[in-house]
């Protein structure tokens, strides 16, 4: 992904914090490029070992960044850092608790949703049958509901918008 300063700007970063996170993402991006070329060279570029070191690393940025700093980072490269219901399926999790097409899935518990394997991810930690607090946003305002943990009973899609 191409790093777009001007996205930045447009949503009221200033030039020091533009700089800041361009120089993480290229620290990262180098890493994963090293990355690549050893498990190229060794024959383990299509096995999980790759899968987990690439994860690994950005699961670092990630924790080096913060939540906002991450969202950030993925909107300037055009990367998914939101999660849209295109369909609630009847009967589920999200269905009881009023989840609609549409909605914009931000949080589930403690974890903050970027992408859909964040929700996947979410959905099966803890404790199954816990109660897990949702936050959404419909229409552009943020609201919650409370569901039990396990699947959420919806089918998504990626999606990239400016954070606010």
């Amino acid at each position: 992904p191409r790093f777009e300063e001007e996205l930045l700007a447009a949503i009221g970063l200033v030039e020091d914090e533009i700089a800041d996170l361009r120089d993480r993402w290229d620290r990262a991006q180098l890493e994963q490029l090293e990355l690549r070329d050893e498990a190229t060279r060794e024959g383990w570029i299509f096995r999980p070992r790759f899968r987990n070191e690439a994860a690994r690393i950005d699961a670092a940025l990630r924790n080096d960044l913060g939540e906002e700093g991450y969202d950030r980072l993925l909107y300037a490269t055009g990367q998914p850092n939101r999660v849209v219901v295109q369909q609630v399926i009847g009967g589920s999790a999200a269905a009881r608790a009023g989840l609609e097409s549409g909605d914009l899935v931000l949080s589930y518990g403690d974890v903050r949703i970027h992408k859909p394997a964040d929700l996947r991810s979410a959905t099966a930690s803890g404790v199954r049958g816990e109660s897990v607090r949702v936050v959404y946003e419909r229409d552009g305002r943020a609201s919650s509901t409370v569901v039990e943990r396990g699947p959420l009973g919806v089918l998504t899609a990626p999606l990239t918008v400016a954070p606010r």
